[in-house]
């Protein structure tokens, strides 16, 4: 299991808008966390 940070480097990139994406979709990509929850949103 990896932490938050391994996981936005391995799925994540920035375009050249500023724009975080999802590397295997191509789609916006956000993260979110409440507490100990981990949240991984594709749109």
């Amino acid at each position: 299991m990896t932490g938050p940070d391994e996981f936005i480097e391995a799925h994540i990139y920035v375009d050249e808008d500023g724009m975080t994406r999802d590397k295997a979709t191509g789609k916006y990509a956000g993260t979110g966390q409440n507490g100990t929850h981990f949240t991984y949103v594709v749109y």
